[in-house]
């Protein structure tokens, strides 16, 4: 909840709203932005074998991503959901939600394993 006085109710821009912000944007940042230096540091290092090697770590970048931040985005509202049970001090919702996560996570995990199990099948053609 957005603690505003009168007096800030009708600006644009706050400077205590923004530093809130950042303060709960900084570890998706770092997240990020390490994930976007792994990507870089792939491309770097296979750019020095070949422009096959190159185009190779391209498409496989381009496959692994999506399934990927699929499998995240299916779990990532089990975080709020649980903050709100434990402010609630629903012990038994909490443990409840936690293990159906527990079990979303599981099962995600096995459908992208069989998938790029699938998926690595059809690299095989692009030689």
């Amino acid at each position: 909840m957005c603690s505003m006085n009168n007096s800030e109710r009708g600006q644009i821009f706050s400077l205590k709203e923004m530093r809130s912000q950042v303060r709960l944007g900084w570890p998706i940042l770092i997240a990020q932005s390490c994930q976007m230096g792994m990507g870089f540091v792939d491309t770097v290092m296979t750019g020095q074998a070949s422009a096959l090697d190159l185009a190779a770590v391209a498409v496989a970048s381009s496959v692994w991503a999506p399934i990927s931040l699929f499998a995240v985005g299916c779990i990532l509202p089990l975080a709020p959901m649980t903050a709100h049970l434990v402010g609630g001090r629903d012990i038994k919702g909490t443990a409840h939600i936690l293990r159906q996560g527990l079990w979303v996570a599981f099962f995600r995990s096995i459908l992208g394993m069989v998938l790029f199990q699938f998926l690595s099948g059809f690299f095989g053609e692009f030689g």
